[in-house]
């Protein structure tokens, strides 16, 4: 049988982390932009935004976890000169990544494929002609799914589009996708929650191939 991992990621993720990670992103954007303005000449504006924007994600998305039950951790990448924070609980670990646009694929990086080493195992671990299943995953087999996040063309101070995104073990693929803005909202529908989710109406500009380096 073939993993459901859109249901693995909802049974494993409150609703709520995950309607406040899209409410999060919004005020991270709109602060790291207005910041990098006030401070910085415009020809540093790119760069800077880019780099304030994440280390606030990075400083509040855990406090968030935590605020829902979920544990995090900061780890060394591999050559010990940069931490990320990881996100999860017993069956399911959270990075996060700023992207040009949904379907580009984050540059190559040890941490990642080593987290990502049982998601395609996961996947392939029964005959795919049995019924999907979204049993939970023992501990040692968690799925590595990564927050990924950007902004339309000239338009720095929101977030365009929110997918959590399950890859390969070599990162050079997705097999699972997950659009936050859509869910959200239609979670919030349903629910008949006073959360706003805001659903931009821009599409960014789409570039399929992977780049090196930093995304700001």
């Amino acid at each position: 049988m073939t993993l459901n991992y859109d249901k693995l990621i909802l049974d494993a993720l409150p609703s709520a982390f995950l309607e406040e990670t899209v409410t999060l992103l919004f005020e991270v954007y709109r602060k790291a932009h207005a910041a990098t303005l006030e401070d910085f000449p415009s020809q540093l504006v790119p760069t800077r935004c880019g780099m304030e924007r994440y280390f606030m994600l990075e400083r509040d998305w855990p406090m968030l976890a935590k605020k829902h039950g979920l544990a995090m951790n900061f780890q060394p990448n591999a050559n010990g000169g940069w931490n990320h924070v990881e996100i999860g609980n017993t069956d399911i670990v959270l990075t996060q990544k700023k992207v040009r646009d949904p379907e580009e694929l984050v540059p190559k990086a040890i941490f990642r494929e080593t987290l990502a080493q049982g998601n395609e195992e996961q996947l392939t671990l029964f005959p795919t002609e049995e019924p999907i299943t979204s049993a939970p995953l023992a501990a040692e087999s968690r799925v590595f799914v990564m927050l990924l996040h950007g902004y339309a063309e000239g338009q720095r101070e929101r977030p365009s589009f929110a997918h959590l995104v399950v890859p390969n073990q070599g990162c050079t693929a997705y097999l699972a996708r997950l659009d936050l803005f859509a869910h959200c909202q239609a979670h919030t529908l349903e629910a008949g929650s006073d959360l706003e989710v805001i659903v931009p109406t821009t599409a960014p500009t789409i570039k399929k191939k992977a780049e090196e380096g930093t995304n700001t």
